[in-house]
C-alpha cells in the first residue's frame, strides 16, 4: 500500500480510503499526507462492521465514484472485501487494492507514535 501512495502521490492519482475500525480511514490518510506530499486523498469513509445493505452499497459506490479517485484502497475484512470487489466490478469504474487490516494496523502505529492510548 506504501509503495502504490507513493507511485499514485507522483503519477497525481487521487485515492479514496474505505474501511477500517471507526475513524481509522481518516487518521491513516493523515499519515500519509507527511510521507507522499503531494498525495491527493479524495475521501475516506469507515462503512459500518456487517452486511450492508442494497442501498448502502449503492451510496458507497456513488460516493467513492463522486469523490473523483481514480484507486479505492479496501480495507474490510477478507474475504468481503473481495466479494464486494468482484460484485460491484462494472459499477466501480477503478481498480480496488484490497488491503484488509491495513488502515487499523496503521492506525494504531500513528497512535502509538503520538503517545497516545487507542
Amino acid at each position: 500500500m506504501e509503495a502504490m501512495c507513493a507511485r499514485a502521490a507522483v503519477d497525481e492519482v487521487s485515492i479514496f480510503l474505505l474501511g477500517g475500525a471507526d475513524g481509522a480511514a481518516g487518521a491513516l490518510a493523515d499519515a500519509l499526507r507527511p510521507r507522499h506530499k503531494s498525495l491527493a486523498t479524495a475521501g475516506t469513509v469507515t462503512p459500518p462492521f456487517g452486511e450492508w445493505s442494497t442501498m448502502k452499497n449503492r451510496r458507497l459506490i456513488e460516493g467513492v465514484r463522486a469523490s473523483g479517485a481514480r484507486i479505492l484502497f479496501m480495507g474490510v475484512s477478507a474475504p468481503k472485501q473481495e466479494i464486494w470487489a468482484y460484485e460491484h466490478l462494472e459499477e466501480r469504474r477503478m481498480p480496488i487494492v484490497c488491503v484488509g487490516a491495513a488502515f487499523d494496523f496503521g492506525y494504531e502505529r500513528q497512535i502509538e507514535g503520538a503517545g497516545v492510548d487507542a
